[in-house]
């Protein structure tokens, strides 16, 4: 009965994934080549899920976690065990508090050659370690980094609970030290227009001066090229960061819910499945 419901599970989210693609509007850029062989060893998997979604600055990473998390929401009320834990990566920034006090400003400290996006400014080493304990069901209390200018890192601070799903959000979750302990990676791709539009935004509502914003874009860009950008090589499904929001929140909860069974998908199946035998797609 066990393996008959994995079975089915794995053709419900093969069927989803087709669906999507086939889709006019389609949220899904690129899968990789062993994509649907990662999803069958993580269906079955007898541990917490993990999942990296990485991505730019502003490339919608962010909104995409917070539609995920909002379906798990829905979907937890019927469920006991907790569904999905989300960490944000920026949390395992170093502490940089004594740089910043040493050049007087976070903006000299820049200019001194250090580089917040850089692998060797994220504590990578801790945080395989803790999604080592939640891997094994342990609970674990992450760092929190404060965002208001100190660069102070606030060690042991946020606790994170095991779930069936774990999500780590941000730009450092497909760097070369800490990708392969993900079982599903992906990487929110944007148009470079959207993204400097959305960027300049959220600048502006920080009370930040365009000029000023217009500059940190650059120098943002400039770093992604060496550090982000390199990074979707390793993802295994690519998603597109200009998608409709509604389109992000019915692909979410269909997902989830197949991932661990939390309720029938029935309208994702049909002729799509049938597509996927008749062509032989399905390698189970």
């Amino acid at each position: 009965m066990a393996d008959l419901k994995i079975l089915k599970r794995k053709k419900q989210l093969y069927a989803l994934i087709m669906r999507e693609i086939m889709s006019r509007n389609t949220i899904i850029q690129s899968l990789k080549p062993n994509f649907f062989e990662r999803l069958n060893t993580m269906i079955e998997l007898k541990r917490p899920v993990l999942v990296a979604i990485a991505g730019e600055s502003a490339s919608g990473k962010t909104t995409f976690v917070k539609v995920i998390k909002e379906q798990a929401a829905r979907a937890q009320e019927r469920r006991d065990n907790l569904i999905l834990s989300t960490i944000k990566g920026d949390n395992y920034f170093n502490d940089i508090s004594k740089g910043i006090q040493e050049h007087g400003s976070f903006d000299e400290l820049l200019a001194s050659g250090y580089n917040p996006d850089a692998p060797s400014s994220f504590q990578l080493d801790l945080m395989r370690g803790d999604l080592g304990a939640l891997m094994m069901r342990e609970n674990v209390l992450i760092p929190r980094y404060q965002i208001n200018g100190t660069g102070v890192s606030i060690p042991r601070c946020v606790e994170i609970n095991p779930a069936e799903v774990i999500i780590v959000e941000g730009m450092c979750s497909l760097y070369d030290d800490i990708h392969d302990i993900f079982d599903l990676k992906i990487f929110v791709a944007i148009d470079a227009k959207v993204q400097q539009e959305r960027y300049l935004l959220r600048c502006k509502e920080r009370n930040q001066a365009v000029d000023d914003a217009k500059k940190q874009f650059e120098i943002v860009t400039e770093s992604a090229k060496k550090y982000i950008r390199p990074t979707q090589k390793y993802a295994d499904i690519v998603i597109d960061g200009n998608s409709n929001l509604e389109q992000l929140k019915i692909f979410a909860m269909n997902f989830l819910r197949i991932i661990h069974s939390f309720e029938e998908i029935n309208s994702v199946l049909g002729s799509t499945e049938a597509v996927l035998e008749e062509n032989r797609f399905l390698s189970i």
